[in-house]
């Protein structure tokens, strides 16, 4: 009986090996990154944490409705249909883009919680996140600035013909 004690109980191929990030530093891609950083960066760490592709979807949905808000309240607010035009409102509103990154983090940390759990209670190791997140965010800054150069581009083609 004794012998068996100090036996694994979890034996070689009973298990399916996952990484992860840290989820806990994830706080920061949303705070630093928004929500389009912490849709992607989120998404790929709940899939190596194989969780089920309908909760994936749902959590890229509500993100999506989240950057839907943003995009709406962005043009608003640029085109005067919401009177924001002094700093300290345009303040808080940035502040409230960020709260909204922030609970779209807060929904993928409830529902990864438990397997992140597992991931380390199985032995598994945390992936550096730094450098994934600033490439992903280095990669959201130049998407936005090919954006504006194309709406420029089409402003001074408008403009000329």
């Amino acid at each position: 009986m004794e012998e068996n004690l100090f036996k694994p109980t979890i034996q070689e191929g009973q298990f399916e090996a996952t990484k992860s990030y840290d989820i806990n530093k994830l706080f920061y891609v949303a705070f630093f990154g928004g929500i389009l950083a912490t849709i992607i960066v989120s998404t790929r760490n709940a899939k190596w944490l194989k969780i089920t592709k309908q909760t994936i979807y749902l959590l890229i949905g509500v993100g999506i409705g989240l950057l839907l808000v943003k995009v709406f309240l962005s043009v608003a607010v640029s085109n005067n249909l919401i009177l924001f035009s002094t700093p300290e409102n345009l303040r808080y509103l940035r502040w409230g883009f960020r709260i909204l990154a922030l609970l779209l983090y807060f929904g993928y940390f409830q529902v990864m919680k438990q397997k992140y759990q597992k991931h380390h209670m199985l032995g598994g190791q945390d992936e550096p996140l730094l450098k994934d997140a600033v490439i992903i965010i280095i990669i959201i800054i130049a998407s936005i600035g090919e954006f504006v150069l194309l709406l420029i581009g089409k402003v001074i083609f408008d403009y000329v013909i």
